[in-house]
């Protein structure tokens, strides 16, 4: 009987064998079999002194009956075949498995019980690394191993600049779906990790759309490489080159959004009422919509509904959130509509500006198409038309990014054109409250619905459809007071109090 022995996960480094560590060094070197894609298996191979073993793919399937335990003589008849390879003058030699699958390289561990294993992954294992996943896989089986870091791109671009790297803030863009202008944070430095479709200059691109093009920025290539190369400028001036694909972005927390209020970058927080223009339009108060925002509890990918949506605060901040895909703002009153524009146009820019064009083929920060208030009357277009203009546009990295879309029309009739949501909230009703509750859990009979109210026959009629409906519900009042000089002295003055009323389920 075989037996496992203590796998060594190993973090190659950003420049391979060049910033391996000695332990780890000599681990590879001592291996039997060794895992990892074929760049990391290059590196391994010259390290090792029969370093002309041929690297063979791995199948999953070869595999799928071994298990911890098995005797050798059981093992299906390609697993027998790689478990003693022999080079050209019948010395023993590592097998060279390509393979960077978490369960892919777990099978490859069974395959090889009482082996000395090495797997190898780029970077530092703790760092953003597939490590983290292959281990949750060893522990599943309770097979022991060791991890022995690396050397991050981190550590080395801290190094290439010469300033400490433990006040960034560090994101990881590689396989992840990201909004890079909420990444962002005034006053830090924020570390990109460039990867897959989201590289130095497709996260350039987007942070310029979300009006951070003057913002600072360091870009670092090829590592501790012989290629290794420093860029400093801007974010507009690195969007228009190109760069390896072996790159990390630090964008400076100092740097100035092109529009933003204040020239500031926007924090991702809730924006005071101040920094809303508000006309003669009822707009919800900032610890109102703190305690909205709360009630919906967007998740990543949600649609949102934000139906009356007034100045559009609501949907802003909506719009800003990290999480949600599409915020809707529902609103038929004319001067409502342009505010709702310009707000957003303060704030959001980058999300919604590159799908929506005006009828001559122009790009337009954010289009209105007016909805007709009848059910059976089709919006200008075709409804198909309209929902795609919505939700085509991909952001530089073809991710999907938060978007805000102004629906100019009245609820109910508006909402059948619109995509079943995840998250309503109902600021202003005209009325028939009802009807677009109906519409609502139409669409989607797990909606979770939030109603603001100011009138006690509103929050009577919510509180009525969701005990007539068997829907949960539960009821906050947010009464606000807020100090006030008076003859040099302070009193508190009071805002008017508030119903939030939430109800129904997420699925």
């Amino acid at each position: 009987m075989r037996v496992l022995e203590d796998i060594k996960i190993i973090g190659m480094g950003a420049a391979g064998e060049g910033t391996l560590t000695g332990e780890a060094r000599d681990a590879i070197a001592a291996a039997d079999v060794v895992i990892g894609s074929n760049r990391l298996l290059d590196a391994a191979k010259r390290i090792r002194s029969t370093a002309d073993g041929k690297a063979v793919a791995f199948d999953e399937a070869d595999v799928s009956d071994v298990r911890i335990g098995m005797l050798e003589e059981d093992f299906p008849d390609e697993v027998k075949r790689r478990l003693v390879a022999k080079s050209l003058d019948g010395a023993e030699r590592p097998d060279l498995i390509c393979a960077w699958k978490a369960e892919a390289i777990r099978d490859a561990i069974l395959a090889h019980p009482g082996e000395r294993i090495c797997v190898l992954f780029s970077g530092d294992t703790g760092f953003y690394s597939g490590a983290a996943g292959l281990g949750a896989l060893l522990k599943e089986r309770e097979i022991p191993f060791s991890l022995l870091p690396g050397i991050s791109s981190v550590q080395l671009f801290s190094a290439a600049l010469r300033e400490p790297w433990e006040s960034w803030k560090l994101v990881s863009a590689h396989g992840r779906a990201i909004v890079p202008y909420m990444e962002v944070e005034q006053g830090r430095d924020t570390l990109f990790l460039t990867g897959g479709s989201w590289t130095v200059e497709a996260l350039c691109r987007s942070l310029c759309d979300a009006g951070c093009g003057s913002a600072g920025i360091c870009v670092g290539s090829e590592l501790g490489g012989a290629d290794e190369a420093i860029f400093s400028g801007t974010v507009e001036e690195a969007a228009k080159r190109t760069f390896p694909a072996l790159s990390v972005m630090l964008v400076r927390g100092t740097g100035k959004a092109d529009d933003a209020r204040d020239g500031e970058l926007p924090a991702p927080f809730l924006l005071p009422d101040e920094a809303f223009i508000r006309g003669n339009v009822p707009m919800t108060k900032q610890e109102v919509r703190a305690a909205i925002l709360l009630a919906l509890a967007p998740k990543p990918d949600d649609v949102i509904w934000d139906i009356g949506a007034g100045t559009g605060s609501v949907s802003v901040e909506l719009a800003r959130h990290p999480a949600g895909k599409a915020v809707y703002a529902v609103e038929y009153n004319a001067e409502a509509i342009r505010l709702i524009r310009e707000n957003a146009g303060r704030f959001i820019r980058g999300r919604w500006k590159r799908e929506n064009v005006t009828e001559d083929g122009q790009t337009e920060a954010l289009e209105e198409r007016r909805v007709p208030v009848t059910e059976k009357a089709p919006l200008e277009g075709t409804p198909d038309e309209r929902i795609e203009m919505a939700e085509e546009g991909e952001s530089a990295g073809k991710e999907k990014a938060a978007r805000l879309v102004v629906v100019s029309g009245k609820a109910p009739d508006v909402c059948s054109f619109l995509p079943m949501p995840d998250a309503v909230f109902i600021g202003g009703s005209s009325g028939r409250l009802k009807d677009i509750l109906d519409v609502v859990f139409e669409k989607n009979p797990n909606c979770r619905v939030v109603v603001s109210a100011i009138l006690t026959e509103t929050l009577s009629e919510a509180a009525a459809y969701f005990s007539t409906a068997d829907i949960p519900y539960a009821v906050t009042q947010v009464a606000v007071s807020r100090s006030a000089e008076v003859s040099g002295r302070h009193m508190m003055k009071a805002d008017n109090p508030v119903w939030i009323v939430c109800g129904g389920m997420r699925g």
